[in-house]
């Protein structure tokens, strides 16, 4: 469980551009 979490939330934070940063 704790394992499909994380990819979860890698991959929220990998689709939302943090700061930015994927967009530039």
């Amino acid at each position: 469980l704790c394992d499909t979490k994380e990819s979860l939330i890698e991959s929220i934070l990998n689709f939302k551009p943090l700061g930015t940063r994927s967009y530039d």
